[in-house]
């Protein structure tokens, strides 16, 4: 499941190029058919990503290779991409993922929802236990932009040249002379990494949000508690007495 991870936490990480507010994240969520059930990644603006698959370890099918996802995905899937800020959702779109493929889904999604024609590369490389290498491509024509040029760069997607720059580790400036873009140049570049932002107080402040009948149990068990992240597995420890006062907020509210 760490191709699947891989390759969403990517995905996420293209979409955030059009962040612009500090406070800005977009999220990737794919829901498939098969025994994985689907994943979920996120990026915001300073570079940082969190995700997650529904499973995290799956038997390797007889006849798969590690990296192969397709058994494990299944045949149909929904790919939901949601755009916001602290405050609200400023935009949302879903697309067919058929097969669930987020390569595919990420291209449908900027050419129906966006309607700007797009093309996506996805690498993953496995090494040991995890992940040795992930990288993403993305091309879009913007408005205004030359249609008979970008047919050129989609070509160089399709005849997979630019999934083997991304293998062999291309330099930015050298996707110019794959894409016969001498124009081409970097305008923006941010270093990703992991990070999530859960805290002890937003899990107890998430408590407002439970049913009565479930704060109501808290209560009665007069027991401490363990809540995990599900975006970085990092374990919480509640006493008792902090469900209590948490509560007690709610009810004041």
């Amino acid at each position: 499941m760490a191709c699947f991870l891989a390759q969403a936490l990517a995905s996420a990480a293209l979409l955030s190029a059009d962040l612009s507010d500090e406070d800005e994240r977009v999220s990737v969520q794919l829901r498939v058919s098969g025994p994985a059930g689907g994943c979920f990644a996120d990026a915001s603006t300073d570079g940082s990503l969190r995700g997650y698959t529904d499973r995290k370890v799956l038997e390797r099918p007889h006849g798969h290779k590690v990296a192969d996802l397709s058994a494990a995905l299944g045949s149909r899937g929904l790919l939901t991409v949601i755009h916001s800020d602290r405050h609200r959702v400023i935009a949302s779109g879903q697309v067919a993922a058929t097969p669930p493929d987020l390569r595919t889904a990420l291209a449908r999604y900027y050419n129906s929802s966006l309607r700007r024609p797009a093309a996506v590369e996805l690498l993953t490389r496995t090494g040991g236990q995890g992940i040795a290498r992930a990288a993403a491509l993305l091309a879009v024509k913007m408005p205004g932009g030359n249609s008979d040029t970008f047919v050129g760069v989609l070509e160089r997607f399709q005849d997979r040249t630019a999934l083997k720059a991304l293998a062999e580790g291309c330099p930015h400036e050298g996707y110019g002379n794959l894409f016969a873009l001498d124009d081409l140049r970097a305008i923006l570049q941010r270093n990703l990494r992991f990070s999530c932002s859960c805290s002890r107080g937003k899990f107890l402040t998430s408590l407002a949000g439970l049913p009565e009948n479930e704060r109501r149990a808290l209560l009665n068990s007069r027991q401490p508690q363990t809540v995990t992240c599900n975006l970085c597995g990092k374990n919480y420890s509640l006493p008792f007495t902090d469900l209590r006062d948490a509560i007690a907020c709610t009810h004041k509210t």
